[in-house]
């Protein structure tokens, strides 16, 4: 398995369409040579603004190295027809395989509602909107639980 960034960085809403016209083109190289590929992307306005491509298959590695790097895309802006400019960017890296993780079983993970601090008003501290998950590993090990806590309001949803 590979994983490829695509993106249009900071560029205009011009690179957010060229990231659209790469995946459109990438997905049909990857159907011609039997690769499979997986797509999450991140929308903005007049296109995605990045995406990664999961990728697996035969020739994945051949396919990932004549992605990689700058890719220039030329045509005339459609969303400033009188612009002069007709030459749009995007750049393609690889991203690095993750480390394998330490496994949590999911029954170990003690979850619980918290009052969550910070700067409040009329009605500070009187719901339990922020979660606690602590984990609690075997009583043969040593080592001391860990635990984290994220506040509700901090949690944002992409898509």
């Amino acid at each position: 398995m590979t994983c490829l960034l695509i993106s249009s960085g900071n560029g205009p809403g011009e690179c957010q369409q060229t990231v659209d016209h790469v995946l459109t083109r990438m997905a049909q190289e990857a159907a011609d040579l039997g690769v499979t590929l997986d797509l999450a992307c991140r929308a903005g306005r007049n296109g995605p603004i990045s995406a990664v491509a999961v990728l697996s298959g035969a020739c994945v590695d051949e396919f990932a190295a004549r992605w990689t790097g700058s890719l220039l895309w030329r045509c005339p802006s459609a969303l400033r027809p009188r612009h002069k400019r007709k030459t749009w960017f995007v750049q393609v890296f690889r991203l690095p395989d993750a480390p394998r993780g330490t496994a949590i079983d999911p029954r170990a993970v003690e979850m619980v509602a918290i009052r969550a601090g910070g700067p409040g008003g009329q009605h500070q501290n009187k719901t339990s909107s922020a979660i606690r998950a602590r984990c609690m590993r075997p009583a043969t090990q040593r080592l001391t639980p860990i635990s984290a806590s994220s506040s509700m309001a901090r949690v944002r949803r992409c898509g």
